[in-house]
Parts: structure tokens; sequence; C-alpha cells
């Protein structure tokens, strides 16, 4: 929510109030003035009633999961390999050939 200031009307923000669920603005010059009040507490619940919900979520996540089918899994781990067998030919071709220039400088 927010409140006037001498900049009201001309689009800049002059305070933003405090917005935290159960949190009152204070008196003026009141004792807690400035200070936010502590949240409502949440609902209190049981520890195996969040572990069976939390599962719950989990299950209805993995159900949006799109799976790779075993052909799209294999294509893609053979392309990874040869990368990786490529770029090492290719790293260690420019470490053999800078060691060729090295020992040629050093003598």
């Amino acid at each position: 929510m927010v409140e006037g200031g001498e900049n009201q009307g001309t689009g800049v923000i002059a305070t933003v109030q405090n917005t935290r669920r159960g949190s009152a603005p204070a008196a003026p010059g009141g004792p807690t003035a400035g200070r936010p009040t502590p949240a409502a507490p949440l609902v209190a619940e049981g520890r195996i009633a969040r572990y069976k919900r939390y599962l719950g979520e989990v299950r209805g996540e993995l159900n949006k999961v799109v799976w790779p089918t075993r052909k799209e899994t294999t294509s893609t781990t053979l392309v990874v390999f040869l990368m990786v067998v490529a770029v090492s030919i290719f790293l260690w071709l420019v470490d053999s050939i800078l060691a060729l220039l090295v020992q040629a400088i050093i003598g």
C-alpha cells in the first residue's frame, strides 16, 4: 500500500507501508513506532501431515515432467561422448604443439 508524500501525484513513490500478514501500522510516537508487529502464527499442522502433503506435491510435479524416450537418451549420450573425445583430441594436439614450441625456444 502506498502512502502519500510530498511527491504524491508525480508518479514517484514516497513511502511503502509494510504489508506483512498480521502487521498493522504503529501509532505515531508510540513505544513500537517503526517496528512491524509480528506475523500471525501459521496454523499448526502435524509433521506426518506435512510429509504426506510434500510427497503428494512431489508426485504431482513428477507427473508434469516430460521424460525422454530411450532413443533420445541414447542419441544424446552418444553426442556427449563424441564431443568429449573430440575436445580431448583437440586439447592433446594443442598441448603437444605448445610443448614442441617451448622445447624449441628453450633448446
